[in-house]
């Protein structure tokens, strides 16, 4: 590591630029406001933060403009700046530490925000490197910051090739890394406090960066794949870690304060287990000790809310090696994944959708001119028949494009929904595959809207409703409306897209709002602009569900046409055809992408880490359980004559007519056990005719009729969070043998547990649970 240090040194001399002293126009962005600085172009991005500015006689310094967001700590004096993003013509994040060189137009990025993070991460993944290389004398390869997605597992790691030696994988070994990083990230010095390591940059040809990375043959075959011939590529330091890498990082390693080695384990070079063996170490950091143990707080949380245990202890669904990625749905797991498609099916119809079904595997032919055969060919399963290749479908928008094709379709049917709930399949990696977040069999509630341009602003705010409701009001999950515009290669005309991205922001502000979704400049697909919808998990990690797009490709590609109003004012024969291969009298219809939930198996995933387990009435596998109390009768003379008055109603009683006094201590026992028979066939009778009123009423019930203590009882089934626990004997069903009339104390799941519940007939009952199943109600649910 020394040696590259070295090596460094003489690189700076030849390659090195000085910049030139001069004064340059820095504007520097911050939401609404803009400041204009002068500075000399040698000043660095983060010295620029202590430039004043205002009129003269109320100068203050810039980074007190622009708070809270930018914050300086006063016992560091570091900003919590990770680097800068330079806004002009094309947007791209550079190092907040170098000089400012030319006129420029930045705004700052903060560690909170996600580029700043991923800065964040990925200079910490260089600590990593450095320790690594000098605890293990590894030959690194590479080290990323993780996707916010992953960030309750790690936020980065480093590969490494290590000979001899192996990083273990025990707490003290892993804390070791760790001290080491914090160590190295804040560089003690006496007197001077954590000086920490500045980031320093260099771009050098590619040749001499092979020269600089000699020892390390895999680093060497990376910077040959990464970098052309003739090129030069950027080379870091910090301290005396020298590392190939595209940057940007931030200024000064004391921004990290705090370090967290989460595991070790085994990787392959490029992810290919053809290649060598290599060891992965996991990390995470924070700019403080309280931020840290925060976040390792919240992944403890996680990590006892995860699906895939919750789906498991549950006995909601299973994966076998025979079919990855597929998941299998018991009894209980079917009967949310059914409740979901019960009701998104009947909001379609409500919405007037054709709810329709389309065959699962079709010729490549179709995929060929749908376009996806050239573009998604590898995420496809695919298979002969016949000498002739087939394809299972990993969307439905070719098949709906068929199907509106199927006839001839005139203005007057349009807007024309369909909606189709039918089994798609990906080839996700084995590596990628999660629980139910990332299968490769799944459902989606798809659907595909065609209209009319004048239409299409409309149809955007119904779906954009329909999203509302079913987050809002159904499942009770928080989201974020994404606006995606036309990107640099962009299918279509620019007037198109401008008419486009006019309704769709229409529609958003009808729906949400003005200003209450996020834009994402040119983030569109190439066939036209799309509203993602991201929900926030429990872990606030963004996680895409729903999406309206879009599409001027596909009614293109599949010539898809309507009949116009134009069409009966003239005679067919005076018809000419247009340069889009329409005649007069005929328009091509706008296509709509929905989806609401999205795939239903990751929206089930979400709800199960959303509700830890504890689902609301309406989707809950586990709704009602019975608890029997078996019968218990008393042999004192007052009980033993109110049984034999209650069994000499029975025909053929042998002690009808006597009294107490005639009988023996045999007889009382009988006496005793005959009442208890009787009231137990009580309870028993009432418990079948429950258990069909339950069954009739499409209640998921159990029951258990154990001859346990009933606090025994009551703690067991607590812990399968059923909604209702219905606790009754023969006190509450004394009516039952002449009326039918059945009554019991029900708890409710989340009451207090010193509450005995609430006596309710069965009448009652169905009705506070109708009502509640009507309304998703969601009041013992812990979010």
């Amino acid at each position: 590591m020394s040696i590259r240090a070295a090596v460094w040194a003489d690189l700076q001399k030849e390659f090195g630029r000085e910049v030139a002293d001069k004064e340059v126009e820095c504007v520097v962005v911050s939401g609404e406001e803009e400041f204009t600085l002068k500075v000399s172009s040698k000043l660095s991005f983060i010295d620029l933060l202590n430039q004043e500015v205002g009129p003269e006689g109320n100068k203050q310094k810039l980074f007190t403009q622009i708070s809270p967001k930018i914050i300086r700590d006063k016992k560091t004096k570091n900003y919590n700046v990770a680097a800068i993003r330079d806004v002009t013509a094309t947007p791209f994040v550079r190092d907040a530490g170098l000089p400012i060189a030319e006129n420029c137009r930045i705004e700052y990025l903060t560690l909170e925000s996600d580029e700043g993070l991923e800065v964040f991460l990925h200079s910490s993944a260089h600590v990593l490197g450095s320790v690594m290389e000098t605890m293990y004398e590894a030959k690194l390869t590479h080290g990323p910051a993780l996707e916010k997605s992953k960030h309750m597992q790690a936020g980065f790691f480093y590969d490494a090739r290590i000979e001899g030696k192996t990083v273990s994988s025990s707490e003290e070994s892993l804390q070791s890394i760790a001290d080491a990083c914090l160590k190295f990230a804040q560089n003690p010095v006496e007197k001077r406090g954590n000086v920490g390591h500045a980031f320093e940059r260099l771009d050098v040809p590619k040749i001499r960066a092979l020269e600089l990375f000699k020892e390390n043959n895999l680093k060497c075959e990376l910077i040959s794949e990464k970098v052309a011939e003739g090129e030069t590529c950027s080379i870091y330091k910090c301290g005396d870690f020298v590392d190939f890498c595209r940057g940007p990082h931030l200024p000064n390693t004391n921004l990290i304060g705090a370090f967290h080695i989460e595991s070790a384990s085994q990787a392959y070079f490029k992810g290919d287990q053809k290649n060598v063996s290599l060891q992965r170490v996991y990390g995470m950091t924070k700019p403080t000790e309280k931020d840290l143990k925060a976040w390792l707080k919240k992944k403890a949380d996680a990590e006892k809310n995860d699906h895939r245990l919750i789906g498991r202890t549950q006995g909601l669904f299973f994966f076998h090696e025979y079919s990855p990625g597929s998941a299998f749905f018991t009894k209980l797991g079917a009967h949310i994944y059914n409740k979901m498609e019960e009701l998104m099916k009947s909001e379609c119809f409500l919405r007037g959708y054709d709810i329709v079904k389309t065959p699962l595997m079709y010729n490549v032919d179709l995929w060929k001119t749908s376009g996806h055969w050239a573009h998604y060919q590898e995420d496809m399963f695919s298979l002969d028949v016949d000498q002739t290749q087939f394809a299972l479908k990993p969307m439905n928008c070719p098949a709906h494009c068929l199907m509106f094709r199927h006839e001839s379709r005139s203005y007057r049917q349009l807007p024309l929904r369909f909606a189709d709930f039918g089994t798609l399949h990906r080839n996700e990696a084995s590596g990628a595959l999660s629980g139910l977040s990332r299968v490769r069999m799944f459902h989606q509630d798809d659907g595909h809207i065609y209209c009319t341009p004048d239409q299409i602003e409309d149809e955007i705010f119904r779906v954009l409703s329909f999203v509302r409701y079913l987050y809002d009001d159904v499942f009770g999950i928080p989201y974020q409306f994404h606006f995606s515009t036309r990107p640099a290669k962009a299918m279509g005309s620019v007037e198109t897209w401008e008419m486009a991205e006019t309704k769709l922001r229409a529609a958003l502000d009808k729906a949400c709002g003005k200003g209450n979704y996020k834009i994402a400049e040119g983030d569109g697909a190439f066939y036209g602009p799309k509203i993602d919808i991201k929900t926030i998990d429990v872990l606030d990690r963004e996680v895409q569900c729903a999406t309206v797009q879009l599409d001027f490709q596909l009614p293109e590609r599949f010539d898809l046409r309507y009949k116009t109003p134009e069409l009966g004012t003239k005679k067919r024969e005076d018809m000419e055809n247009k340069a889009d291969g329409l005649r007069e009298g005929e328009a091509r219809p706008v296509m709509i992408h929905r989806a609401i939930c999205g795939s239903i198996e990751r929206m089930m995933s979400m709800l199960i880490e959303k509700y830890k387990g504890a689902w609301p009435l309406w989707l809950s596998p586990r709704q009602v359980v019975m608890l029997p109390c078996p019968a218990v009768y008393g042999d004192s003379d007052e009980d033993i004559s109110a049984a034999l008055v209650e069994l000499s109603k029975v025909d053929g009683f042998k002690y009808a007519g006597k009294t107490i006094a005639d009988l023996s201590a045999e007889d009382r026992a009988e006496v005793r056990r005959m009442e208890t028979d009787r009231r137990q066939a009580v309870v028993e009778a009432a418990t079948a005719s429950l258990k069909e009123t339950m069954l009739r009423h499409r209640v998921m019930y159990s029951v258990d009729e154990s001859v346990n203590p009933l606090m025994g009882r009551l703690r067991a089934v607590a812990k399968d969070r059923f909604n209702y626990v219905l606790v009754y004997g023969y006190d509450e069903l004394k009516d039952y043998a002449e009326s039918g009339k059945i009554s019991f104390m029900v708890r409710r799941r989340g009451a207090k547990k010193a509450s005995k519940g609430d006596l309710l007939t069965l009448d009652e009952f169905f009705a506070e649970f109708d009502e509640r199943v009507r309304t998703f109600d969601k009041s013992d649910v812990d979010m």
